[in-house]
């Protein structure tokens, strides 16, 4: 019977699993597989129904386990598909499961004891049948195939090799990462895989910490006297002259920069001379040092992150040092922003937080931008429901018919170049392990808590506020209320937090209703708060409103849901709102009146939702940035609101407005409009 292809494969390592499935996959595509199970499982030698099987098919597929080539009859069924390779160009794709190819290569790993044991068994006058079946399994590591699990390092080195390979444009590789997580030993890895492939060859580790020992110009002299093959080179000018470019020009090189802290080491060795073909590994802890290093040859870049996941490997008091190096390496803004993020704002909507940090720091995005490539941070996709995920997408598709329509030729190269994917509102995070380090720099500021720049463990803040112990050194404070239980304020509790900027506390949303107990304030009216709040948020915050004495002129964000708030502040004070983006104040039942708001220009989400003794709104169609009003379940409203022309979104569900007038028509920007009863 013909067959299309040929399945080689151990079957104690791979049949109930890997082996079933691929078995399947190929049959439902409806190709026909010789798939002999049970001679793999009784282990017998090569029948003559395998050596039909394999004359019938058209293309065999080698499933190369760890213990693949344990199996006498696993090597001559792979010895026979490649003696057919050779005579008759039969086709053969190796799959590498959980084994890496280089040991196939090289009969290393597992694979040295499998042919040592078939070798010490067999009668003197058979040894050359272990020794074809060696060479033909050799040969497979050579062939191009699939590589399956395998250790992360491996996939990267294999990954990296590739792309020298075929990247014929591309001189440097970079590999970043934070320190200690495996750049180093992967360099290593692809530089002992390619070196035999170049003329000469060097790795120069630490870079940066020699240069700042030796110099730079000892440093290249000792990577020229390598390269060359010649002893005592000694150039002390900043460029490499005559004999020497023109010798480096002949040469093709591989070279590896480990550690460079800055693109002007990479530049000082001259890679620009390397001849044509030559390839530079460089790692480093910051991106940009690839970015602009890269920029010296002209050429095309290729840049590899080392996974973070590796940071799990280590025990604690190694990850502290390593993840420490690249902090310490910071400016002083660098440092507090990414010591804000760690405790107050991981996880958070990109936008947001950058809104909130733009009013700390000068020039906050940059340095947000700078934290992202050292490692420190990453930009990951905000969860959002599927919903939302849909309508995202409408709007894209009803924006990019537009740009058709308008300009057909540059509508269709911006479909081309874009996605709904790339709309979703974008979040900051940080691994865990990096969050963890934040927190302990925090830790030791200070012993005593009073005297951290920031507070977030609950029994630490509860010490602080219930005795009254706040201090100027406080920026902010983060409390989860579920762990406290009772605590009674008082009206100078944050009197002494001149410097605090963030106010966060909440309840997880796992927290029942019930189980969710204000701060106590039963004896004060309500608590004074500084004047350099940026961030309000408090659950079921107590008062009737803000203190008098409070000025929320650099407040970007006011959060109050489920509070006792009854007005913000008076009528006609704070017009000067100039940095508010975000009110929130949802189900606050005795909320009755909104303050004049028109200060607020760049406002650009109001949420009144379920507060139901709000009776009226004051006018919003001065406030041009605004984009979102949510007034859902305010059953009291009986009077449309007054809107600015670019307001997007605009709920109205469950109030008592019964009539839309006419003039919304003129508002250009609203895209959703909800007035279910």
């Amino acid at each position: 019977m013909k067959h299309q292809v040929f399945l080689s494969f151990r079957g104690e390592d791979t049949r109930l699993n890997f082996t079933s499935h691929l078995h399947k996959a190929l049959k439902d595509k409806g190709l026909n597989v010789f798939f002999d199970e049970e001679k793999l499982e009784k282990g017998e030698q090569l029948s003559p129904a395998l050596s039909q099987g394999i004359a019938a098919s058209n293309l065999s597929i080698l499933v190369l386990s760890k213990d693949y080539a344990s199996s006498k009859s696993c090597l001559a069924e792979l010895s026979a598909i490649m003696d057919r390779k050779q005579t008759q160009g039969h086709i053969v794709l190796p799959i590498f499961y959980h084994v890496d190819p280089s040991h196939v290569r090289n009969i290393g790993g597992s694979f040295t004891t499998s042919f040592e044991e078939h070798e010490s068994k067999r009668p003197v006058d058979e040894v050359d049948e272990v020794k074809r079946w060696k060479a033909a399994f050799a040969e497979v590591g050579n062939l191009k195939g699939w590589h399956i699990g395998g250790d992360k390092s491996d996939r990267l080195s294999e990954r990296c090799n590739l792309r020298l390979i075929e990247e014929k444009g591309s001189r440097v590789i970079g590999l970043w990462g934070m320190g200690g997580i495996g750049k180093t030993t992967l360099a290593e890895a692809v530089y002992e895989e390619m070196s035999q492939n170049f003329e000469s060859r060097c790795f120069l580790q630490n870079v940066s910490e020699k240069i700042q020992t030796h110099g730079k110009e000892i440093l290249r002299n000792d990577l020229l006297s390598k390269l060359l093959n010649e002893k005592y080179i000694k150039i002390d000018t900043p460029s490499i002259g005559y004999p020497y470019q023109e010798r480096l020009n002949n040469k093709k090189v591989l070279v590896v920069l480990d550690d460079v802290s800055h693109q002007d080491q990479i530049a000082i060795m001259g890679v620009k001379h390397f001849g044509d073909g030559s390839k530079i590994i460089v790692t480093s802890r910051d991106r940009t040092v690839l970015d602009n290093g890269a920029d010296e040859t002209s050429e095309g870049r290729v840049y590899w992150e080392s996974e973070m996941d590796k940071l799990k490997e280590y025990i604690e008091p190694d990850i502290y040092k390593i993840l420490k190096t690249s902090f310490d390496g910071l400016d002083e803004q660098e440092k507090n922003i990414f010591l804000d993020i760690a405790i107050f704002f991981k996880g958070e909507p990109k936008e947001n937080v950058e809104n909130i940090l733009s009013n700390c720091y000068n020039g906050a995005e940059s340095s947000i931008r700078n934290l992202i490539d050292k490692c420190l941070l990453n930009i990951t996709p905000l969860p959002i429901s599927l919903r939302d995920m849909l309508e995202i997408r409408s709007k894209f598709l009803k924006r990019k018919a537009e740009e058709i329509a308008s300009s057909p030729s540059r509508g269709a190269l911006d479909d081309r170049r874009s996605s709904f994917l790339d709309e979703i509102p974008q979040c900051i995070s940080m691994h865990d392990m990096v969050e963890l380090m934040g927190k302990d720099i925090v830790r030791k500021e200070f012993r005593v808590p009073r005297k951290r720049s920031r507070l977030w463990n609950p029994n630490e803040v509860k010490q602080v506020l219930k005795y009254n112990k706040g201090t100027e050194w406080i920026v902010g404070i983060k409390l989860d209320m579920s762990q406290i239980g009772k605590l009674q304020l008082c009206s100078s509790v944050f009197g002494k937090m001149l410097n605090l900027k963030y106010i966060d506390f909440y309840f997880p949303p796992f927290i029942g209703k019930q189980r969710k107990k204000k701060l106590h304030a039963d004896q004060v009216g309500d608590v004074s708060l500084p004047d350099e709040l940026r961030l309000l948020c408090w659950e079921y915050y107590p008062f009737k409103s803000l203190s008098l004495s409070f000025d929320p002129k650099n407040l970007v964000v006011l959060k109050l849901p489920h509070g006792d708030v009854q007005q913000l502040w008076n009528e006609d004070d704070h017009q000067d709102l100039i940095d508010l983006r975000k009110i929130v104040l949802t189900n606050c039942k005795n909320l009755k009146k909104i303050p004049n708001l028109l200060g607020a220009v760049n406002l650009e989400i109001l949420c009144f939702n379920g507060c139901n003794s709000l009776v009226e709104l004051p006018g919003f169609s001065g406030l041009a940035s605004l984009k979102t009003l949510q007034l859902h379940g305010c059953y009291n409203l009986k009077k449309f609101p007054e809107l600015p022309n670019d307001v997007s979104f605009l709920d109205l569900a469950e109030t008592g407005i019964e009539e839309v007038p006419d003039s919304i028509e003129h508002i250009a920007g609203l895209e959703t409009l909800l007035l279910t009863k």
